[in-house]
C-alpha cells in the first residue's frame, strides 16, 4: 500500500490564514505597547498582503509609523509573528480526506519547510500529530535542507524501507515540491485550488512539473485510492 506524504502550507490548510493570524497577533502586540490602535495596524498589514506584498511587511509598517521605531524593532515583530500560537484549521475537505485515507490503512506523512518552531506550532494547531504517522520538518537540519533538497524524502524512505515507487507526494508549489519527489522516484501530485499563494505559478521546467494535477480534494482522494487497486 502506498505511503502518502503531504506538504502542509497551502496544501492541507490555506497559508494566508496563518499570515492573517500572525498579523492579528502582531497588531495586538503593538497595541499593548504603544498608543496606536491594533485594529488599524492589522488592516494596514492585511491590505498590503492582499496587494501582493509578501516580504518586509513589518519594515513597511514601521516606515509608515516612525514613532514605533522608538519602542519596537522589525526583529521584534518578526519574532512575535513566527512564535505566536496560530489560529488555523485544516480545510474541512482536507481533514475528511485524511481521515478516510487513515481509516483505509494508508501510512500518512508530512514534509514541510519553514522555521522549525513556527512549523511545529502549526502542526499542533492543526492537530496533525494525531493523524500523521511521520512528520519531517526540514528546518531541523537547517535552511539548506529545505525543499527542493531531497534529504527529507530520503528520511521517510529510510523509516519505511520501501522503494520510491511506493511513495506519493502531494504539494502545491511548483518551485520546490515536485522536483525532489520525482528525483527519488515518487509520484508527484499538485493540488491546485483557489486561495493558494502559488495558485497562478507554473513550473519553470519539466523537472518542476507534477505528474498529476488535481483541482479539488474530492478528485485528489479518488486518485489516491486508485493507486492501490
Amino acid at each position: 500500500m502506498s505511503v502518502i506524504v503531504f506538504d502542509m502550507d497551502d496544501t492541507l490548510y490555506l497559508e494566508r490564514n496563518f499570515v492573517i493570524s500572525g498579523f492579528r497577533s502582531v497588531s495586538k502586540y503593538i497595541d499593548e505597547r504603544t498608543n496606536l490602535t491594533g485594529e488599524t495596524l492589522f488592516e494596514e498589514l492585511v491590505t498590503d498582503f492582499e496587494n501582493g506584498i509578501r516580504s518586509r511587511n513589518f519594515d513597511l509598517l514601521l516606515s509608515r509609523h516612525p514613532e514605533l521605531e522608538q519602542t519596537l524593532k522589525v526583529d521584534d515583530l518578526v519574532h512575535h509573528y513566527r512564535n505566536h500560537e496560530p489560529s488555523i484549521n485544516l480545510m474541512p475537505e482536507a481533514e475528511e480526506m485524511l481521515r478516510m485515507l487513515k481509516s483505509k490503512g494508508y501510512t500518512l506523512g508530512i514534509i514541510s519547510d519553514g522555521h522549525l518552531e513556527t512549523q511545529a506550532r502549526k502542526i499542533r494547531s492543526l492537530g496533525l500529530q494525531s493523524i500523521m504517522d511521520i512528520i519531517v520538518l526540514t528546518d531541523i537540519w537547517g535552511r539548506d535542507f529545505w525543499k527542493p533538497h531531497i534529504r527529507a524524502f530520503e528520511k521517510i524512505e529510510n523509516v519505511h524501507g520501501s522503494n520510491g515507487d511506493s511513495y506519493i507526494y502531494v504539494g502545491d508549489n511548483p518551485t520546490k515540491d515536485f522536483k525532489p519527489a520525482k528525483k527519488r522516484g515518487w509520484k508527484a501530485i499538485r493540488l491546485k485550488i483557489p486561495g493558494q499563494l502559488h495558485y497562478l505559478e507554473e513550473p519553470a521546467s519539466a523537472e518542476d512539473e507534477p505528474e498529476i494535477e488535481c483541482t479539488s480534494f474530492e478528485e485528489l482522494g479518488f486518485f489516491l485510492l486508485q493507486q492501490d487497486q
